[in-house]
């Protein structure tokens, strides 16, 4: 007989690399103790235990429900079995968003801004898009480009996100704000012409 069982009080597993569920995979006879090896099968993820480690671990590649189930290979006095199958809920890894940096500051209306962001994540590299905005104006890269350039179209101070958009196993997130002050453009007013002078002076008669 194989049974499969959660480790006790488990909350749902993340996806990405190097994160594994924890299972524990009894193997028992009427007979007694088998031996040999145990897998634990999670539709194309599968991992291998002996019998008396009573556990296996499973890296979880993408996010969604799942069914696990644990399978007993046999030995030359016992045969093989397979366990009920029990649920698991893979949810997409969480993330962080961080604006680094945002140049020039000050900056006048219409000129570029350079936002600098990151997106983490303990399950692995995120994916996917980054939109920077003040609310108003704004601009979109992917999380490998690092920055974008923003052209702020009005003088005031602003604020600046950086909002993630999510991926298939990673989720969403939006930085801290950052200030942004949008001066007003400076300008030189000049007389580029003069009446004569001097003038003449008319005489009335």
């Amino acid at each position: 007989l194989t049974q499969l069982a959660h480790q006790a009080a488990r909350p749902p597993d993340r996806a990405g690399p190097g994160l594994s569920g924890r299972l524990c995979i009894p193997t028992a006879s009427a007979s007694r103790d088998p031996t040999g090896n145990g897998q634990v099968c999670v539709w194309t993820s599968v991992c291998t235990g002996s019998v008396y480690a009573w556990s296996g671990s499973v890296s979880w590649s993408t996010c969604g429900a799942r069914t696990l189930t644990a399978a007993y290979a046999g030995s030359g006095n016992f045969s093989s079995s397979t366990s009920a199958g029990v649920s698991q809920t893979v949810s997409p890894g969480a993330t962080t968003t961080t604006i680094t940096a945002n140049t020039p500051n000050p900056s006048v209306p219409g000129q570029g801004v350079t936002v600098s962001y990151t997106v983490t994540s303990s399950s692995g590299t995120p994916t996917g898009n980054v939109t920077v905005s003040d609310g108003i104006d704004s601009c979109t890269a992917t999380v490998a480009a690092g920055s974008c350039s923003v052209s702020l179209s009005t003088s005031g101070a602003r604020t600046l996100s950086a909002a993630y958009a999510g991926s298939g196993n990673f989720s969403s997130s939006t930085s801290a704000g950052v200030y942004q002050p949008v001066s007003a453009a400076a300008h030189t007013t000049t007389i580029s012409a003069t009446p004569p002078n001097p003038t003449g002076m008319y005489a009335g008669g």
